[in-house]
Formats: structure tokens, C-alpha cells, sequence
């Protein structure tokens, strides 16, 4: 749990936090590192380590997020792009992958969730913004999903499952 929590710090420090450039770089380089290592720890040491269909409620949110950005892409762009749609459903794969997992499979609905309604408000706070370059949102909202909001808000619905499950004394 700590690499994931030093990951996500990390990054955040190497975009916003740190006056020093090269070793603002180092963070942003280190953090997703460590992010990614602690979660393949997290899902190592989860029993058993088998793989299981993703969870139907993860596959419902995901397919809910395509939707919206097959939309965004399909109608409201200047010229539709493949690559964009995939870029968008980079967070959305990610958690359809921890969902596999037997150990993370409710738990990535949390990350799902959250990452479709970070989606949901980037998208309406852009296309009601008057600013020239509020579109940039678009950039950045698959990277904070990604890096950010899935893998934090799964560790957080796992730790409360791991909280609310009855313990044997034996």
C-alpha cells in the first residue's frame, strides 16, 4: 500500500510541487514507477492469483465511458481519431484489468466510477468554459484517471472491504 501511496505523491510533487527541474523530473518518473510496482504487489499478494472475467458493473461503467467519448470524439470533434478514443480509454482498460483480479474485483468499480465521473465534469466544465484552451483538459484527464484516481480510489474501496470483513479469532 505504501508504493502506491509514495507513487501517487511522488508524481504529483514532480508536476506541481517542486521548483527544481531536473528533480521535478525525477519525481514524475519515479512516482508512476513506484504506483506501478505497488500495484503489482497489491495484486500479487492477493490469493488466489487467478484471473476471473472482469465484474459486470466494471464492464457496465466502461462501456458507459466509451460511450461518452465515441460521442465526444465521433461528434462534437473537428476530425475523429482512433488513437483519441483509445487514449481516453486508457483508465477504463486499467480498470477492467483490476477487476479481473479476485482480490480488486468490486473494488475497481470504485476506481470505474470515479474516473467516469471525473470524466463527466471535465467534460461539462469544458465544453461550458469560455476559455480558449480549457479543450488541454482533455490531455491530462486520461493520465490523472490512469495514474491517479483508479488506482487510489481501488486501494480505498479495497481497504474499507478489507475493514467491513469479519475476522476469525482462530
Amino acid at each position: 500500500m505504501g508504493a502506491i501511496t509514495f507513487g501517487v505523491v511522488m508524481f504529483v510533487l514532480g508536476v506541481y510541487g517542486v521548483e527544481v527541474s531536473e528533480f521535478s523530473i525525477l519525481l514524475v518518473y519515479v512516482g508512476p514507477v513506484a504506483l506501478l510496482i505497488g500495484t503489482a504487489l497489491l495484486i500479487a499478494a492477493s490469493r488466489p492469483f487467478r484471473l476471473a472475467s472482469p465484474h459486470p458493473l466494471a464492464i457496465i461503467v466502461s462501456a458507459l465511458a466509451l460511450a461518452l467519448h465515441a460521442y465526444q470524439n465521433v461528434y462534437k470533434a473537428s476530425s475523429p481519431q482512433f488513437y483519441w478514443l483509445a487514449w481516453m480509454l486508457v483508465p477504463y482498460v486499467l480498470c477492467l484489468v483490476i477487476s479481473a483480479f479476485p482480490a480488486t474485483r468490486v473494488p475497481a468499480i470504485a476506481g470505474a466510477i470515479f474516473a467516469f465521473a471525473f470524466d463527466l465534469w471535465t467534460y461539462y466544465s469544458v465544453i461550458n468554459s469560455t476559455s480558449s484552451t480549457a479543450v488541454l483538459a482533455f490531455l491530462w484527464i486520461p493520465i490523472w484517471n490512469t495514474v491517479i484516481v483508479v488506482p487510489f480510489m481501488t486501494l480505498v474501496a479495497w481497504l474499507v472491504a478489507q475493514r467491513m470483513t469479519p475476522r476469525s479469532n482462530g
